[in-house]
């Protein structure tokens, strides 16, 4: 018998591929009259898969991530079975065969290990993942990331878990640093502005016909030493400018007659108002009734009129809150109020223990929310340490100095609602 007779047969001018493994014998083409001829031809079609198997298996040898070629391995199987050719087809399907038998059992070894990896990696983010150190901190959860993409995945429970779980750290730590960065952006904007004031004073100063002090040279260049980093690009700008109109003050005070120091007079004079404390006591319940912005302004209105009058701000006649207290006390409330109305569109017709409750519940939700943002705030300043100067730090300070007040406020509003 013949060789082609192995995989092949001829019957009433019919080819068919005999059976093989799980595959049924199938009819391949009509001989057309000529069976050695067609029998020829699809002999010679033979070596096209054969060729086409061989380099897609040469190519599984010499990748790393045998896995992405598991869907291809069954395509070309497939393929292979029924393509229209003569010849050991079996062969070639068993060799696909055992290097998909190959790839799934690496695919499963590889589970185990990338299991091993991400455990170590998660461990390493959820370490650092509440950390402030921007500048260290950032480039490891970044090569944490980097590291964590590459990998495969493990068994589907643990990598759903796992993957949550790291989602949760990334995307936590990504969200404080936008914060921080924002922070930062505004008061690197604030200290900007700062320095373009100082510079217009200097201009001012310089282009005025009035006769200089070196004491107003001096203050220009303590308040210019006082304010906080900006961008590089800005820092540079801002600076050519002061410097301008400071080398011109210096020189205009140069050529300025000297004069005699002459002592200077007192003309201070006690600062009378028309108003007294119970007059701003009674303004106090009408910050309930206002909106917000318009509480807001009160408030400042009343603490403005406080200090202008040098009113001392204790307590007095059994309150166990100061004025100003007082004030951040109400504001505080009146926003409170505000929130949980919002929140609940029956509250009005709600009973007043009911009502109390919700209060309360939102009050220290609140208060939670506060003290988030103070510890952040604190870390900040730690985070930025000795990379900048005290007027960077001192901005972040009263950031977290507001943020006491309210915090103090609403303490107060709690211990008042009982």
């Amino acid at each position: 018998m013949s060789s082609w007779q192995e995989y092949a047969r001829v019957e009433n001018g019919e080819i068919f591929v005999l059976a093989f493994g799980d595959y049924p014998e199938r009819k391949l083409a009509d001989s057309k009259g000529d069976d050695d001829k067609s029998i020829a031809y699809f002999v010679d079609r033979y070596t096209i898969i054969e060729t086409r198997v061989n380099k897609f298996l040469a190519k599984i040898v010499g990748t790393e991530n045998k896995g992405s070629f598991l869907s291809g391995l069954i395509s070309l199987k497939d393929k292979t079975a029924n393509f229209s050719a003569i010849g050991d087809l079996h062969s070639l399907i068993k060799r696909i065969e055992e290097q998909e038998t190959a790839i799934e059992k690496e695919v499963e070894s590889n589970k185990e290990k990338n299991k091993g990896i991400k455990e170590k990696l998660l461990a390493d983010l959820l370490a650092i993942k509440d950390s402030s150190d921007w500048l260290t901190t950032t480039p490891r959860i970044k090569e944490i990331q980097q590291s964590w993409i590459k990998l495969g995945k493990t068994t589907a429970q643990e990598e759903e878990q796992m993957q949550q779980q790291y989602k949760e750290a990334i995307d936590g730590y990504f969200v404080r640093k936008r914060a921080f960065d924002a922070d930062r952006k505004e008061m690197e904007q604030a200290n900007i502005k700062t320095y373009e004031t100082i510079v217009a004073k200097a201009k001012a100063i310089a282009e005025d016909e009035k006769a200089i002090l070196k004491t107003q040279i001096d203050a220009l260049h303590q308040e210019w030493k006082a304010v906080g980093r900006v961008p590089k690009k800005q820092s540079q700008q801002l600076w050519t400018s002061f410097k301008e109109y400071s080398d011109k003050l210096f020189t205009k005070l140069n050529s300025q007659p000297k004069k005699k120091p002459t002592a200077p007079k007192n003309n201070s004079k006690a600062i009378a108002v028309e108003y007294t404390i119970q007059d701003l006591q009674n303004k106090l319940p009408e910050i309930e009734q206002l909106d917000q912005k318009q509480a807001i302004a009160l408030v400042k209105e009343l603490k403005s009129k406080w200090k202008k009058a040098n009113f001392k701000d204790d307590t007095k006649e059994g309150n166990d809150l100061t004025f100003f207290q007082q004030l951040d006390m109400l504001l505080e409330k009146r926003f409170l109020l505000e929130q949980v109305k919002k929140r609940n569109n029956n509250f009005d017709s709600l009973s007043e223990d009911d009502k109390k409750n919700l209060i309360t519940k939102q009050l220290r939700k609140f208060i939670k929310k506060d003290k988030e943002t103070i510890s952040a705030y604190s870390n900040n300043i730690a985070s930025i340490g000795e990379r900048t100067n005290a007027s960077w730090e001192k901005l972040v300070q009263q950031k977290v100095h507001a943020q006491e007040r309210k915090l103090q406020a609403k303490e107060n509003l709690l211990k008042s609602i009982g």
